[in-house]
């Protein structure tokens, strides 16, 4: 950077300065922390860079505070993975080695050392003890998992109703579905329901969720129809809108490869709100998707290969445009990635969220959200999904959802 000054200089600039000196409430991007008492490049080494710029600016007076540790995030944790090594067992110990190894990249590191510090927990939980829970507990083979089905009041007072059961839903597929999904040949959802079923509504919920987007993946009709319209009666109040108008446009267009037997059950689901410009887009690519994408796709997981996306674009672009192929394509990644490659899908979620979605759909803004919380260690994505979360609360202050979003993900970074 003083190289560039100093060009600057010649061409006439007479000054530079730091815009943000101090980190704010909503950002932590200043020289020094928000209550001034960590400086993050030391004094000594601020002074030598500006040296160079002004090599006269005479006797500094002292000024005190701490210099941040600058050990790269990897360095320490390997010394503390060390540690655990060598048996260092303490609660705080083990707390600050699973956000390390996070840092790091170590998903098995974070969950050893995560699942290790849940064991130390006692109840009654503290808010602190749920939140730690809350982040570290992925699976129902977590440490985590048992203290969020024996205090479901707890967990529901800190996170709110809705997470707590997303939380839920998302340790229930991961830890108990997931390994029964592996071979979409021989899915037996009548032996997925049994295991799951103790687990209560959110097993429920992710069932019918799990049984109809796979349905819809593979073009099952028959037994899509039989299965979104209970999903989709029980459990559509929490979509979105594009996501209810999706599955019920598929039902509509599909009911026929069931006969009439469900047509009972397909009243009671709600309507499909009037057509709009948005609807006639879903309705749009729906078509695109069925005549050119799923056909590509389907052609690929026959031949046990991963879609050849660039292909599929240049497909759709052919006969549309590259802006409707990146927006029908990136759609169809979210799908065909959900459960199989979270890392995928969660940089999926921000490229569809970043240049299609309503940004005013503030509940679809707020899961997209969370899926990149829950499944992106990737700074620049969680840094997308911090402004999604700041703008709902400017939306709405007391919003305790957005909330606890936007410091998760402020926590996160």
């Amino acid at each position: 950077m003083n190289q560039h000054l100093k060009l600057f200089e010649a061409d006439g600039m007479s000054g530079s300065i730091y815009t943000q000196p101090f980190d704010v409430e909503g950002e932590q991007n200043g020289l020094m922390t928000y209550d001034r008492e960590v400086v993050k490049i030391p004094f000594a080494e601020l002074r030598k860079i500006h040296s160079q710029l002004n090599p006269d600016m005479g006797t500094i007076p002292d000024v005190t505070a701490k210099d941040a540790d600058l050990t790269e995030p990897a360095q320490t944790y390997s010394t503390m993975l060390q540690q655990y090594i060598d048996v260092k067992r303490d609660a705080a110990f083990l707390k600050k080695m699973a956000m390390m190894a996070t840092q790091a990249g170590d998903k098995p590191g974070a969950v050893l050392a995560g699942n290790a510090y849940i064991a130390t927990l006692k109840t009654p939980l503290s808010e602190q003890d749920v939140q730690s829970v809350a982040q570290f507990a992925k699976s129902t083979k977590d440490a985590g998992f048992k203290f969020m089905v024996e205090n479901p009041a707890a967990f529901k007072k800190v996170l709110g109703d809705r997470q707590y059961t997303v939380n839920m839903m998302n340790m229930i597929f991961k830890g108990d579905m997931e390994p029964m999904l592996a071979d979409p040949a021989k899915i037996d959802w009548t032996g997925i329901e049994a295991k799951i079923k103790p687990y209560g509504a959110p097993a429920d919920e992710i069932l019918l969720r799990a049984k109809t987007v796979h349905f819809y993946n593979n073009q099952d009709w028959t037994n899509y129809v039989a299965t979104a319209p209970v999903y989709l009666s029980k459990y559509g109040n929490n979509l979105s809108e594009q996501d209810r108008a999706m599955f019920q446009g598929a039902v509509d267009q599909h009911k026929g490869a069931s006969g009439n037997a469900i047509d009972d059950l397909s009243k009671a689901v709600a309507t499909t709100p009037k057509s709009t410009d948005a609807d006639n887009l879903k309705q749009k690519d729906k078509a695109i998707a069925d005549a050119i994408i799923n056909l590509l796709v389907d052609a690929a997981k026959a031949e046990d290969k991963v879609p050849d996306w660039q292909a599929i674009a240049a497909a759709v672009t052919q006969k549309h445009d590259a802006v409707t192929a990146d927006r029908t394509v990136t759609r169809a990644k979210l799908f065909y990635y959900y459960g199989k490659d979270w890392k995928v899908f969660a940089s999926a979620i921000v490229n569809y969220t970043e240049k299609f979605e309503d940004k005013n759909n503030r509940p679809t803004m707020l899961t997209n959200a969370n899926f990149v919380l829950e499944h992106s260690a990737d700074k620049a994505e969680l840094s997308k999904a911090l402004d999604w979360a700041k703008m709902l609360t400017e939306k709405a202050p007391d919003n305790e959802d957005y909330k606890k979003t936007y410091a998760a993900l402020k926590e996160k970074l």
